[in-house]
C-alpha cells in the first residue's frame, strides 16, 4: 500500500498480544491500517549546509552506537544499567553547564523576546494565524477549568476555607473562591498547553506562510499510525532483572520527584494572589519553552535529548518568555482565549532565529537550494 507521505513511514508494529491492552488491538499488528483522519504536518526545507552537518552527526552516531556496542558484550545487565545511569548523570552534568552559562550570559542578549507574546497578539488580531485556535482551546479550556477548579475545590476547599479563616476571618470564604479561580485558570492553561502540539504546529506553518518564509518550510500529509523505530514490549516480569534494575528504579525516581513537585505546588497554591505568582516565575522556563515545541518537534525533529539540550542551552530566552506569558496567563477567561496568541508569539521569534540561522549558513556553504513543495 502506497500511503505516498514524504518522508516514508518505517513501520515496526507488535507481533505478539499485549497482557495489558489485550488482542483486540488489532490495528497495532495491521500494516494497512490508516487512521481517517490525517493531519497536516510541517517539513522544513534543506538548508544550506544540511549535508555536511548530517554526515558529521551520522559519524559520531555511529562512532558511538559500534563503541557501546562493543562494550555491552562483555557487561551483563547490571553493568550496562550502570552505564546506562552514568550517561544520564553525565548528560544532566552536561546540561547545567549550559544552563549556568545562559543564566549568567543570555539574559541580557535575549530581553527582546520578552515583548514576543505581545507581538504574537497583535499579529494574531490583524492576520488570523492561529484560525480555528480561539474557540477551540477556549472550549478545552474551560472544560479543563470547570473539572480542575472543582476537583481542587472539593479536595483542599475545606482545609484551605479553616487557614484562611484562622488569619483572615469572615472574608475567608470570598478569598477562597477567589483563589479557587486562579488556581483553575493556571491549571486548565497548564493542560490546553501540554495537549497543543498540532495547533501549535498549524499555527507555525500559518506564521511562516503570512511571512512569505514558504522557501523554507512546506506542509506535507502525514498519517497518525502506530510506528516505531523498533518493537515495544509493553510489559516485563517482576522477577526479570530488567523490570528491578531498570523500570522499576526509574519508575520510583521519576514518581518521588512527581510527587515533591505537587506538594510543593499545593503548598504556594494556599498562599493567597501571590502562590500562583511564585509557581509561574519558578516553572517560567518549562512553559515558556512549551510554546516553542512544535517547532523544535514538528519542524526541527528533535528527539527527547535534543530537546533537553536546546532548553538548558537557551534557558534564558524560555524564562524571559515564560514570564511574559505569565502576565497575560494570569487573567482567568481571557487568558483561555489568547493562549493561541501565545504559540502565535512564539513562532515570531523561531522565523526570525531560522532566517538568521540560513543567512549564517549561507555565508559559509553557499545559498540555499529550494525544493519542491509535495
Amino acid at each position: 500500500m502506497n500511503l505516498n507521505v514524504d518522508p516514508p513511514y518505517k513501520f515496526d508494529f507488535i507481533t505478539e498480544p499485549c497482557e495489558i491492552h489485550g488482542p483486540e488491538y488489532t490495528h497495532l499488528n495491521n500494516p494497512e491500517y490508516v487512521n481517517p483522519k490525517p493531519m497536516k504536518g510541517l517539513k522544513l526545507q534543506p538548508l544550506p549546509g544540511d549535508d555536511v552537518i548530517e554526515r558529521e552527526k551520522n559519524k559520531l552516531k555511529v562512532r558511538e552506537l559500534w563503541q557501546k556496542k562493543q562494550s555491552n558484550k562483555e557487561m551483563n545487565i547490571f553493568q550496562r544499567k550502570f552505564n546506562a545511569y552514568k550517561d544520564r548523570f553525565d548528560e544532566y552534568q552536561g546540561n547545567m553547564a549550559l544552563l549556568k552559562k545562559s543564566i549568567t550570559e543570555d539574559f541580557q542578549t535575549n530581553k527582546e523576546i520578552f515583548f514576543y507574546p505581545f507581538k504574537g497578539i497583535t499579529f494574531d488580531y490583524k492576520n488570523g494565524t492561529s484560525e480555528n485556535g480561539p474557540s477551540t482551546m477556549t472550549i478545552k479550556y474551560l472544560m479543563c477549568m470547570v473539572a480542575d477548579g472543582s476537583t481542587f475545590a472539593l479536595v483542599f476547599g475545606p482545609a484551605m476555607t479553616m487557614v484562611y479563616s484562622l488569619f483572615l476571618g469572615p472574608i475567608a470564604i470570598a478569598l477562597v473562591i477567589v483563589q479557587v479561580i486562579l488556581v483553575s485558570n493556571y491549571l486548565a492553561l497548564m493542560d490546553t498547553r501540554r495537549d497543543t502540539d498540532k495547533l501549535g504546529a498549524l499555527v507555525l506553518g500559518n506564521v511562516f506562510t503570512t511571512l512569505n518564509l514558504n522557501q523554507f518550510v512546506v506542509f506535507t500529509q502525514t498519517i497518525n499510525i502506530f510506528q516505531g523505530d523498533t518493537n515495544i514490549r509493553l510489559w516485563r516480569r517482576i522477577t526479570s532483572a530488567e523490570f528491578l534494575v531498570d523500570t522499576l528504579p526509574n519508575f520510583l525516581i521519576d514518581r518521588s520527584i512527581e510527587i515533591l513537585d505537587y506538594i510543593f505546588i499545593v503548598a504556594c497554591f494556599f498562599i493567597p494572589f501571590f502562590g500562583i505568582t511564585i509557581v509561574q516565575l519558578i516553572f517560567a522556563g518549562q512553559n515558556g519553552f512549551a510554546y516553542f515545541q512544535p517547532y523544535f518537534k514538528e519542524l526541527r525533529k528533535m528527539d527527547e535529548k535534543e530537546l533537553r539540550k536546546v532548553y538548558y542551552q537557551n534557558y534564558s530566552k524560555w524564562y524571559l518568555y515564560g514570564v511574559a506569558c505569565a502576565i497575560i496567563e494570569s487573567l482567568p477567561f481571557l487568558s483561555g482565549y489568547l493562549q493561541p496568541s501565545l504559540f502565535v508569539g512564539a513562532s515570531l521569534w523561531s522565523a526570525r532565529e531560522l532566517k538568521e540561522e540560513v543567512k549564517l549558513r549561507t555565508k559559509k556553504f553557499g545559498p540555499i537550494q529550494p525544493q519542491e513543495s509535495t
